[in-house]
C-alpha cells in the first residue's frame, strides 16, 4: 500500500487544493485568448506567400516569380496580446495537366476545408478572370 500524494495534482500537473477551489471571475473578466486558421486561397502567383511574409513579418513562406513554387501549405502564426493567427499558404489552385498538379489542388483544397476563414487573394496586376470566379465558388 502507497502513501497517499501530499499534493493532489490534476492531470495537467498544476497543484489542486482541496480546500481552496479555484476563484471565479469578476463581473469583468478579461477576454478570452482567441486563435484562429485563415486559409488563403487564389491562383498561382497572386501573391499569397508575399501577404503571409508580410502579416507575419518575416520570410515564412518563399517567394519567386516563378508559378507553382509552394507545392506544399506552409504554415506562419502571427500572435497578438490577445490572439493568434495561423495563417496558411496553399498552393496555386489551377487548371493541372499532370499528377504533380492535381496533387497541389488537392494539397490546397485539404488546407482550405481545415481552415477557419478562406480569403481569396486576386493579383490587383491582372483582370479578374474565370480561373478567379472558379475559386471563389
Amino acid at each position: 500500500m502507497t502513501a497517499p500524494d501530499p499534493e493532489p495534482r490534476s492531470r495537467c500537473g498544476i497543484v489542486a487544493d482541496p480546500c481552496h477551489p479555484p476563484s471565479r471571475p469578476g463581473p469583468d473578466p478579461e477576454p478570452a485568448h482567441r486563435c484562429g486558421i485563415v486559409g488563403l486561397a487564389g491562383r498561382p502567383n497572386a501573391g499569397k506567400s508575399t501577404l503571409v511574409n508580410r502579416i507575419v513579418g518575416q520570410k515564412v513562406s518563399i517567394v519567386s516569380d516563378k508559378p507553382q513554387t509552394t507545392r506544399a501549405s506552409v504554415r506562419g502564426v502571427l500572435t497578438l496580446r490577445d490572439a493568434q493567427m495561423i495563417l496558411v499558404d496553399t498552393p496555386g489552385i489551377h487548371k493541372p495537366r499532370n499528377a504533380l498538379g492535381r496533387r497541389m489542388n488537392a494539397t490546397a483544397s485539404e488546407a482550405l476545408h481545415d481552415a477557419d476563414v478562406t480569403c481569396l487573394v486576386i493579383d490587383a496586376s491582372a483582370p479578374y478572370g474565370r480561373g478567379d470566379a472558379l475559386i471563389a465558388q
